[in-house]
């Protein structure tokens, strides 16, 4: 695999990607009901690998891959574009933060024009809950 794991923690800044244009954004689900969030995979203009976003034993994951390899094992995933659900062709990402607290487990906000995407679980008392992305 073309690519790395970046970091596994409960709380880490993508510094390098601030303030450079989407090109690419997209949320897949594990399933049709498109409830339980497996992972985001977005592309930023100038960096030439796919970044990756999910969570996973209470920690977030940041990785980059190839074009190739950042899509492998998504094949039958359900899929949500959201450069077109919510119109951010051409927009910024203004910040992408994991971070928790005492009551939480880590989740990753993703800062688009005014807009916030939030990574999470569902239950914060279970580590078997639903991964779910809500825009605030």
């Amino acid at each position: 695999m073309a690519g790395q794991r970046i970091i596994n923690d409960d709380k880490f800044e993508c510094s390098n990607l601030i303030n450079r244009i989407i090109e690419y954004f997209t949320v897949f689900y594990t399933d049709s009901s498109k409830v339980d969030v497996l992972m985001v995979v977005c592309k930023f203009e100038g960096i030439d690998l796919y970044q990756r976003f999910f969570l996973d034993a209470t920690l977030g994951f940041w990785e980059e891959f190839c074009k190739v390899d950042a899509f492998e094992d998504l094949d039958d995933l359900e899929l949500t574009d959201f450069m077109s659900e919510f119109n951010f062709q051409g927009e910024l990402i203004s910040k992408i933060i994991c971070s928790t607290s005492k009551n939480e487990f880590a989740k990753i906000k993703f800062y688009i024009n005014g807009i916030t995407f939030t990574l999470k679980y569902s239950n914060n008392e279970d580590t078997d809950s639903d991964i779910i992305i809500e825009k605030i």
